[in-house]
């Protein structure tokens, strides 16, 4: 699948970044659940509240607390993605050009409009 420069700005964040922000005693980590969403511009809270709105949902799909060890590595490690992309869009590491498409994403997942999203993912 072809990405655009922004988008790919977005995924390396989401895959690549190494997680560094909040320190505990033995590992660096930028979990999803400890990050201050109270900082965002106005024009990003929409796009934070959906991620951890789906964040949430998916998690519970797949037991949330109660997942079993495989499944819950799974929502750790969305957890520390999503908790790097927000610190990297909190820090304005990501150019405003990515940020507002992660914006125009976000509009489109809310309303159920997944071809738009796609349109948007790939544009």
């Amino acid at each position: 699948m072809y990405l655009t420069k922004e988008m790919q700005e977005i995924d390396e964040f989401l895959y690549l970044s190494p997680l560094f922000t909040i320190m505990c005693p033995t590992i660096w980590i930028c979990l999803i659940d400890l990050l201050d969403v109270h900082g965002f511009s106005a024009e990003l809270k929409p796009a934070v509240a959906t991620l951890t709105r789906l964040f949430n949902e998916t998690s519970d799909a797949l037991g949330g607390t109660r997942a079993p060890p495989a499944k819950r590595r799974e929502i750790d490690d969305n957890s520390r993605k999503l908790g790097t992309l927000f610190v990297k869009l909190n820090s304005a590491d990501l150019s405003a050009n990515a940020s507002m498409k992660l914006v125009q994403l976000c509009q489109a997942l809310d309303v159920g409009n997944y071809a738009t999203a796609l349109q948007i993912q790939v544009s």
